[in-house]
């Protein structure tokens, strides 16, 4: 049980509970009857140890629901410490942390004013130390842990704690000076929660509004909390989060970029790329140091570290200038060489290309099917464990680029048709029932899942495709997938095929697709998307235009000279006029 573990934890340390301990971890460790899972602290030789432990102990469906995901201790402290290091105050910060977990920003900035500057812990957990969080365990957890710091380094306990449960969005300056007689911190540090936007409450969701500088489109939930952060900081206050790295790149994130440079005067960044910092999630991480502006006439600039490794100290950090214009992507000399080389070919980039997105049916599963046999007018398949047949000429073969591998089976209901003008129009209802009974009937077998389908507004009929995206797809295509690694493409003369989940670049000139579908297959893309996109996990990087519109082709003229069976990496590296030492870099990164 957790009482036990935290005693046996003060015992190692040759540390006897009085009873105002033991009456304080009654009272606290009532309410956390799921913790008592733990059984062994042989393993705990700090408190940050137990925090950790504890904190390890939510369901999946907890950590998912609410973000829960612990920050390793190394992290907390390479935070808390730089933060006091950028603070440089002899003054005791006032500290918040937004998201506190089991505490450990909090445990970790306050071991270190004790150990730098001799302070009283008792003194800083009662006037210094502030937080909240959205689960109630977590508080009750956090007040524990700090209290048996305060215990192993006075034997005493503070007489307060300013631990609160609330929901952090909800905050505004004149509900934190009601909550802890303070409108504004020195530091606001924290790991906030990480929910995808299409996993947020929508009781959380009410909270956007509060937050319109930051939050665009279907953000994460982390992307509101740098707003909060800022709101809640002292001019010339320092700002410290570790959150998913994918907002220096997305749309998503095209506001919070934004208004971080807009409302600070520095922004540092420590990049950890493809490294996964968190045992338990798939995401890139970074950590973001920023200080708030202390006039709105000061120009903001931007720093990423070059040289992180595990054991890198403070004193260490060698940080490099960044210029960013609206994506933030941390290069070093030799990558924004290569960069720049792959952005400057010629005038002619993949913006000048014709993308498109594929389909959106919003149920693949319906529309989709695979062929089990066909006769002169009919194609035969299965759904549900049922058989199926529906008449030829409502179907188009079907294409997924995000699968590496053709299925020629694959067919789609296309319920458009053609007119003169190349216009695109839905088959009407009459029509489907006089030309096509048979699909009209398979669709109704699933009109009540398709009804329920959050479709355009415009939708005049219910067995159309959800969206009106992609419908118009003649002409030769070159079709890529959504994300990758290393990218697959397939060139298709087809005016009859459909796509979906993926994108196709269209053109008529063979030769050109040809060219670029070697370059985007080549290591050099790989390379490239892994240094200018946005990271999915596994090692997937977006292919969208709007990521990779920056990369120069070959112009018409060259790419008539150019053997395209002889483009091979060691050709394209060439082609774009790389060092030997440039061609080197690349390779090892594979």
């Amino acid at each position: 049980m957790l009482k036990k573990i935290i005693i046996e934890y003060l015992l190692k340390k040759n540390i006897s509970p009085s009873r105002e301990f033991l009456d304080f971890l009654d009272t606290n460790t009532t309410e956390l009857s799921s913790f008592n899972q733990i059984t062994d602290s042989g393993q705990f030789t700090e408190i940050e140890d137990l925090a950790y432990q504890l904190d390890s102990i939510y369901s999946d469906n907890d950590r998912k629901k609410n973000g829960i995901y612990f920050t390793p201790k190394k992290i907390a402290n390479l935070m808390g410490c730089y933060s006091l290091h950028i603070k440089n105050t002899i003054d005791i910060p006032n500290i918040f942390d937004p998201a506190i977990g089991s505490g450990i920003f909090l445990l970790t900035i306050a071991k270190e004013l004790v150990k730098s500057s001799n302070v009283d812990i008792i003194k800083i957990i009662e006037n210094h130390l502030f937080g909240v969080d959205i689960v109630k365990e977590n508080v009750i957890l956090s007040k524990i842990l700090l209290g048996t710091l305060s215990y192993e380094l006075k034997r005493s306990l503070p007489k307060k704690f300013n631990l609160v449960q609330l929901d952090s969005l909800s905050l505004t300056e004149k509900s934190v000076k009601s909550l802890f007689s303070i409108e504004h911190f020195d530091i606001v540090i924290s790991n906030p929660p990480y929910v995808s936007g299409e996993q947020i409450s929508d009781d959380t969701k009410i909270y956007f509004k509060h937050y319109p500088n930051t939050v665009y489109g279907n953000p994460d939930l982390y992307i509101p909390f740098f707003e909060l952060g800022l709101k809640l900081l002292k001019p010339s206050g320092i700002g410290a989060f570790i959150t998913p790295n994918s907002y220096f790149r997305s749309q998503n994130g095209k506001k919070l970029r934004a208004y971080l440079r807009d409302k600070t005067e520095v922004i540092k960044l420590i990049n950890f790329n493809s490294d996964l910092v968190f045992d338990d999630i798939s995401h890139y991480s970074a950590i973001n140091f920023f200080i708030k502006k202390s006039n709105d006439q000061q120009q903001n600039r931007m720093y990423f570290l070059d040289n992180y490794h595990n054991n890198i100290t403070v004193k260490d950090f060698n940080w490099m200038q960044m210029n960013p214009i609206d994506s933030w992507h941390t290069l070093n000399l030799i990558e924004k060489s290569i960069i720049t080389k792959l952005e400057n070919l010629s005038e002619t980039t993949l913006n000048n290309l014709k993308f498109q997105n594929g389909v959106a049916t919003q149920r693949n599963n319906i529309f989709m099917f695979k062929v089990l046999h066909e006769d002169e007018d009919f194609y035969y398949f299965e759904n549900d464990s049922k058989k199926f047949q529906v008449e030829k000429y409502i179907t188009r073969p079907f294409v997924l680029p995000n699968k590496s591998n053709r299925d020629d089976s694959l067919r789609i209901i296309f319920p458009y048709q053609y007119e003169n003008n190349s216009d695109i129009v839905p088959i009407t209802p009459e029509e489907m029932l006089n030309n096509y009974p048979f699909c009209l009937e398979y669709l109704k077998t699933f009109k009540d899942e398709l009804n329920m389908r959050k479709s355009d507004k415009n939708m005049k009929y219910w067995y159309l495709y959800g969206r009106s995206q992609g419908l118009k797809q003649y002409g030769p295509r070159l079709y890529i997938p959504y994300m990758a690694n290393r990218v697959t493409t397939s060139l298709s003369t087809s005016n009859d095929e459909v796509f979906a989940a993926g994108y196709a670049i269209f053109s008529s000139n063979l030769l050109l697709l040809s060219t670029i579908s070697k370059i985007l297959e080549s290591k050099l893309f790989s390379f490239y998307i892994s240094k200018v996109s946005k990271p999915y996990s596994s090692g997937y990087f977006s292919t969208a235009k709007n990521m990779i519109k920056n990369l120069s082709i070959p112009d018409i003229k060259e790419i008539s000279n150019l053997d395209v069976k002889k483009l091979t990496d060691d050709k394209l590296y060439e082609l774009y006029n790389l060092t030997q030492e440039e061609v080197s870099y690349i390779e090892r990164s594979f």
